[in-house]
């Protein structure tokens, strides 16, 4: 799985719910990193439906 959406994982197959949900259950920890990758999944609807809104809310916890 591709915990990282952007990133390229060699010898591994791309599962983008596979990543949204470990990201989804990283995202209490509070680093920012996965807290915009759950965003990103949110935002362009990989491994999650799209929703704009809890994309926002995502990325306004990384920033804070």
């Amino acid at each position: 799985y591709y915990l990282d959406f952007s990133s390229e994982g060699y010898g591994v197959k791309q599962d983008h719910s596979k990543a949204f949900e470990f990201n989804k259950k990283s995202s209490n920890l509070d680093i920012s990193h996965v807290l915009i990758n759950v965003s990103y999944g949110y935002t362009y609807g990989l491994g999650a439906n799209k929703d704009y809104n809890k994309a926002l809310e995502y990325f306004q916890d990384a920033i804070d």
